[in-house]
């Protein structure tokens, strides 16, 4: 686990040579992505499907999205990333 403090492209370096990226929906789940880093995405708060589908990220890793609503308790999400990390790591 990491919290990153710098720059984007430093980022970018980062999770290009991690074995997973997990994080909420934001421009870092489209860069690993792009580089083919397997992605677990927290997705809170689309309006519909079709939203949450546009703007999934999308590379040549795996990419699981878990839809969240925003009143879903913090221990309830975690315990569903908890269940796809393990899954990502089961293979």
């Amino acid at each position: 686990l990491m919290t990153w403090k710098g720059s984007l492209s430093g980022f970018g370096n980062w999770i290009a040579c991690a074995d997973l990226y997990v994080g909420y929906d934001s421009a870092a789940a489209h860069i690993a992505a792009a580089h083919g880093t397997p992605v677990i995405e927290i997705f809170c708060g689309a309006p519909c499907d079709r939203f949450r589908h546009r703007w999934t990220p999308s590379g040549a890793g795996p990419v699981v999205v878990i839809p969240t609503a925003k009143s879903a308790t913090c221990s309830a999400v975690l315990k569903r990333v908890d269940s796809a990390v393990r899954s990502a790591r089961a293979g």
